[in-house]
């Protein structure tokens, strides 16, 4: 009997708008369909998301769907584990593409990795009001080892960001951490835990993955409370890599990943100082930061760079703009 190399984990909640392109795009191309299989996970939708689940399980004999209660995607997530049989593991947003052949790419590539390899790829987001090619014209096919220094520094990269997606992940790596219930950037707190445990971090250059620039989705919510709540767990979770990377020497990372911590740590300040939040521990920790951080605009940009600036020398001018600021972007839907 041929066992199943590749489980794709597919979350599922209230995308009835995205999900059948999505899906529809996974199956584009010519793939072994013994050596696949696709986990539909749906978290308790309220839409037409579960008949849409169930019409492809039912049409496609490698997709089998779960109806679950709802209780957020890293749950979503950590229960398809418990029923993948593949060693690899792809995951793949519902409201997401994948470009044409990526099962059967995928499939050539990992027989490029050893056991223990994490395989890392391109990905490139897209409006949802502009026509999106995906065809896939690859330059090579060929994959490059980098080493941890280097790989832990991408985490820290907008081209390659902390992103559970744009990776192939071995089933037995990610299983000995699992992903924290109930947070939003879950992928934040525990990509660079999977990193340290692999044996290499294998590099394919070429852009596998479509990320949708969804208005509707959780992390571009303009809920108030909802961004504000976003914006703690950035800070957190920033602040626990930064510890790691620290403590671990990965110096390079470790700087870059301040460097990005500053943003947040300024929008956490002006969240709180504007809508008058509870001054907590995120919020002190964001000042400490602030405080002790020189700017550059190189590295921060001239905004960041004058947000800084202002915050230090005239506080009054950057709550002023801060009120401005935040009144426009949150004046419906808080």
């Amino acid at each position: 009997m041929v066992k199943v190399k590749l489980s794709m984990i597919v979350p599922v909640y209230n995308a009835e708008k995205y999900l059948e392109a999505c899906l529809e795009s996974i199956l584009v191309g010519k793939f072994d369909k013994e050596l696949v299989e696709v986990l539909l996970i749906d978290d308790g939708s309220t839409d037409r998301s579960s008949d849409i689940c169930d019409y492809y399980a039912k049409r496609y004999s490698f997709i089998e769907t779960y109806h679950i209660e709802n209780r957020g995607q890293s749950n979503a997530r950590n229960y398809a584990l418990e029923y993948a049989r593949g060693k690899w593991i792809s995951y793949v947003d519902c409201d997401d593409l994948v470009v044409n052949d990526y099962l059967s790419t995928v499939l050539s590539l990992v027989e490029k990795l050893n056991d223990n390899d994490i395989l890392m790829f391109r990905f490139k987001k897209f409006s949802e009001y502009r026509e999106i090619d995906l065809d896939t014209n690859y330059n090579s096919d060929e994959v490059k080892r980098i080493s941890k220094d280097e790989a832990m520094y991408d985490l820290t990269l907008k081209e390659w960001d902390n992103f559970l997606w744009n990776k192939i992940w071995p089933k037995e790596i990610i299983e000995r951490v699992a992903l924290p219930v109930g947070k939003i950037f879950e992928d934040m707190s525990t990509v660079y835990q999977y990193f340290e445990i692999a044996d290499n971090i294998v590099v394919y250059n070429e852009i596998l993955y479509l990320y949708r620039l969804n208005e509707l989705s959780s992390t571009h919510s303009n809920n108030l409370s909802f961004r504000y709540k976003s914006i703690k767990e950035v800070v957190n979770a920033r602040r626990e890599q930064i510890s790691f990377f620290e403590k671990n020497g990965y110096i390079d990372a470790k700087l870059n990943a301040i460097n990005n911590l500053v943003y947040d740590a300024i929008s956490l300040i002006m969240y709180t100082e504007t809508y008058k939040y509870v001054k907590g521990e995120e919020y002190q920790y964001s000042k400490d930061v602030i405080k002790a951080y020189t700017p550059h605009i190189k590295e921060n940009g001239v905004k960041i760079w004058l947000f800084i600036k202002l915050y230090s020398y005239l506080p009054q001018i950057f709550k002023f703009y801060s009120k401005i600021h935040f009144k426009k972007k949150f004046s419906i839907g808080v």
